[in-house]
Order: structure tokens, then C-alpha cells, then sequence
């Protein structure tokens, strides 16, 4: 059973328990929205809920939690990389870094940005998404072959990997265990939203703990590759809301979708 469905059996004592269902329904759909009008509306409505009813505050552990956010680019027909796993964005990649799609990133997402690409565009903003960065090992030694230790170092950088013995880098932290375990233990501690990189590996093994995906669909079809969730990712069919869009010239969309309300059942 969901938060809301939890919600809905708790209050069944209480007067109006139908509307006040729907009322956690909007706040948690407001509450995931990217804007913060939507944010300061959901709050509001959350205030006026529990003042009404004061036994909502068991709830508020699992609401106000960080979030897990898969932030990814994506062809059209779903690969996050090619069959080799080689980052597209790099030298002889597909991925079309059109000037509208960097200047895009530089403007709503800096902190995603690599610390030698936030050089080079001049980017010092800290950024209002993400303080966490977590990776994959397959996806963290493409930045090591090329002499990079830690391509994030204005955030915190776990790497998930059950062959590294130590971290190359000190300010990285080498995580061996249940990518899961360790994502519930994150989300419980202060700060910003949690933004998976990838690769699709990781991705998949934390699918029952994402919260939103960006997609940054790009205009490109490469007919095999790595998928979305990678390889080995089980059926496991989700319904998603459509929070946010957005359209560039060049033909990239940047698309967020938040997991339906009450869907997931609470940590």
C-alpha cells in the first residue's frame, strides 16, 4: 500500500476522509513539481491540512525526504549510450551538444555540469537541484581513463562498485553494498535531491527508488545501444506524471516525470 493509500486507512475514523485523501494527493503532486510556486501552493495546503488534522504529522518523515532523481540524456528509441558503453558526449560520441542544449545546462542544471566544462563556460553557480552525485563504476572509469578522479567535485560523489578496493580520489566514496540500502540511508539525511548520472546498470538495480526522471531526449536514434535501465533491468511496469517540459530549438526536450502519488510503497 502507498502513502496515500496508508493515509486514506488511517483517517477512515475521521469526518471527510475522502477529501482530505485528495488534499494529500494534490499537496504530494505539488510538492514534486519542479517550480516553486507549486512548492509554496503544496506547502500551504499541507499547513491547512494539518492544522485540521494534527495526526498527519506521521507523514511528514516520508514527504519532505530527498528525492532520487535519474537525470540522464536519451536518444529517441531509449539508449543512454552506445553498445560499447563510451560517453556520447565525448570525442567522437553521437550526442548533439547543439549551443542551446550547453547554454540550457549552464542555466537550469550547473551543478550537472563537469568541473572542467563549468571552467571552460565561465559556470560558478552552485545550483538549486542536486548536492549528491551517484555513479556506477563502468561510468566512473570512462572519467578515469582519461585522468579524471572526480569530475564532480563541487558535490558529494559516491561510486558504486563491488571490485574497487579504494577510492582513486579522496573526496569520492567508493560504496560496495546494496545500491538501495545506501540510497534509503541518503534520502533520510539533509540536503538537495539525489542525482543518478548513471550508467544504466545503476540506474536499473535503483529503480524502485527513483522518485523523477529527466530525460534530455535528444533528435538521435542509434538502433542498439544501452538501454534507459540497462541491460539486465526485470519488467516492471511504472506510470509516471508529466511535471515539466521544455523545447529547444535544436530539437532536444527536456522532459521530467514524477512517480504517480501513492504507486510506490513508503521505505
Amino acid at each position: 500500500m502507498g502513502t496515500v493509500g496508508h493515509v486514506a486507512g488511517a483517517v477512515a475514523g475521521f469526518h471527510r476522509p475522502v477529501a482530505l485523501g485528495l488534499g494529500v494527493v494534490r499537496f504530494m503532486r505539488g510538492l514534486n513539481r519542479c517550480h516553486l510556486t507549486g512548492y509554496f501552493r503544496a506547502l500551504a495546503r499541507w499547513c491547512a491540512a494539518r492544522r485540521r488534522f494534527p495526526m498527519l504529522g506521521m507523514f511528514e518523515g516520508e514527504l519532505f525526504m530527498r528525492k532520487l532523481v535519474y537525470y540522464v540524456a536519451s536518444t529517441l528509441d531509449g539508449f543512454v549510450a552506445g553498445p560499447d558503453g563510451a560517453d556520447p558526449t565525448g570525442p567522437g560520441g553521437f550526442w548533439p551538444m547543439s549551443e542551446d542544449y550547453v547554454r540550457h545546462l549552464a542555466a537550469r542544471y550547473p551543478e550537472t555540469l563537469p568541473a572542467l566544462a563549468r571552467q571552460a563556460l565561465g559556470v560558478t553557480a552552485e545550483g538549486t537541484h542536486f548536492d549528491t552525485v551517484l555513479e556506477g563504476r563502468r561510468s566512473y572509469e570512462i572519467g578515469l581513463r582519461a585522468g579524471i578522479t572526480d569530475a564532480y567535485p563541487h558535490l558529494r560523489h559516491l561510486v558504486f562498485s563491488r571490485t574497487l578496493s579504494r577510492s582513486p580520489d579522496p573526496a569520492v566514496e567508493i560504496v560496495s553494498g546494496d545500491p538501495v540500502v545506501r540510497v534509503r540511508e541518503l534520502k533520510r539525511q539533509d540536503g538537495k535531491d539525489i542525482w543518478v548520472v548513471g550508467g544504466g546498470e545503476l540506474a536499473g538495480a535503483l529503480y524502485p527508488e527513483i522518485d523523477r526522471l529527466v530525460l534530455k531526449l535528444a533528435p538521435v536514434t542509434v538502433g542498439v545501444g544501452i538501454p534507459l535501465f540497462g541491460r539486465g533491468a526485470a519488467f516492471d511496469s511504472r506510470v509516471w506524471e508529466l511535471a515539466d517540459h521544455t523545447v529547444l530549438d535544436s530539437g532536444t526536450l527536456f522532459l521530467t516525470y514524477t512517480r504517480t502519488p501513492g504507486e510506490r510503497e513508503p521505505v
